[in-house]
């Protein structure tokens, strides 16, 4: 049995890994999005330079702020 996800020819054996690695990269673009449309409440910006870093089972975002009020609304939204 042949197996494809997205177009591509994927071994039986690694479709899980496959579609986990699609769930994630989808998770981690829906996320930077969020947190891109954040307005700061002083400037009226969002957040530039959003990155992720997985480190295990975890993601860390990084991200460059105009101001301190620009980080208190992206982690309060994120609580």
């Amino acid at each position: 049995m042949e197996w494809k996800f997205n177009g591509r020819r994927v071994p039986p054996g690694q479709l899980g890994n496959v579609v986990a690695k699609s769930i994630t990269e989808a998770a981690v673009e829906k996320a930077k999005a969020a947190v891109a449309r954040i307005p700061c409440p002083v400037h009226g910006t969002g957040a530039k330079n959003i990155s992720v870093a997985r480190n295990g089972n975890q993601l860390h975002f990084t991200y460059e702020a105009c101001c301190d009020r620009l980080k208190e609304a992206i982690n309060s939204a994120a609580a």
